[in-house]
């Protein structure tokens, strides 16, 4: 985070596995045999992560990985600012 502040790129770390209860019961749910509530756990997430870009408005936003962000929530991201998804597999 430091090395972007320096290079003048406004940026903030968003953690997706730091969930509200609203989120991971859903996708707990999902995981004991319902799995349509997966969706919605996933969905109220992609909701936090458009909210914070929203609120935030970065410069840039990075994913690590990126398996839990829906295509809609990145075609959002895109038409406000830069997106790249980093993958380390």
């Amino acid at each position: 985070m430091s090395s972007l502040k320096e290079l003048g790129i406004n940026a903030t770390y968003f953690d997706y596995r730091k969930t509200s209860l609203l989120e991971k019961l859903p996708i707990y749910l999902s995981y004991k045999g319902i799995k349509w509530m997966g969706k919605i756990g996933f969905y109220l997430l992609n909701q936090r992560l458009l909210i914070t870009v929203n609120n935030f408005k970065p410069d840039l936003v990075i994913v690590l990985k990126g398996e839990n962000i829906l295509p809609a929530t990145v075609r959002k991201i895109r038409k406000q600012t830069r997106i790249i998804n980093y993958f380390t597999d």
